[in-house]
């Protein structure tokens, strides 16, 4: 079952940008909603992803608003505590998921990279996700 819930390519395209990048990872999957941090690191460690519970904020989640679907608003909240990060993120979501990011300035939106839902992670958006994060090391 766990090798199911995430799809091996993506994971396969994640892995490559965490083992360039090292980024800090923070959630905001509506499975927090869920399940508790503990659970969720035991799921992606289950599923062959322990470089990011590894690496994952030590306030891993964004808020949770009191509406659902606004999830940008969530990550501009978590941004908004963590202003060490205003100019070292990018986002990757689904474009299902990321419908709300519409609100954000353009400078911000090109730090975001949406896959498409139910296809995933694949090349066109890894190419995005590198280049997003080779714009913010520099």
């Amino acid at each position: 079952m766990h090798d199911k819930l995430f799809d091996s390519e993506a994971k396969r395209f994640l892995a490559a940008i965490d083992d360039e990048f090292r980024p800090v990872y923070v959630l905001s999957t509506s499975w927090r909603l869920l399940f508790q941090q503990s659970e969720l690191v035991e799921i992606l460690n289950y599923c062959g992803l322990p470089f990011v519970t590894q690496r994952l904020h030590p306030e891993w989640s964004t808020p949770v608003q009191q509406r659902q679907g606004l999830r940008a608003a969530e990550i501009k909240s978590w941004l908004a505590l963590h202003p060490e990060f205003s100019d070292g993120w990018v986002v990757l979501d689904d474009k299902l998921s990321g419908n709300g990011f519409k609100m954000w300035n353009p400078q911000d939106r090109s730090f975001l990279v949406l896959c498409q839902e139910y296809v995933g992670f694949r090349e066109a958006e890894y190419s995005q996700l590198r280049d997003a994060l080779q714009r913010r090391v520099r």
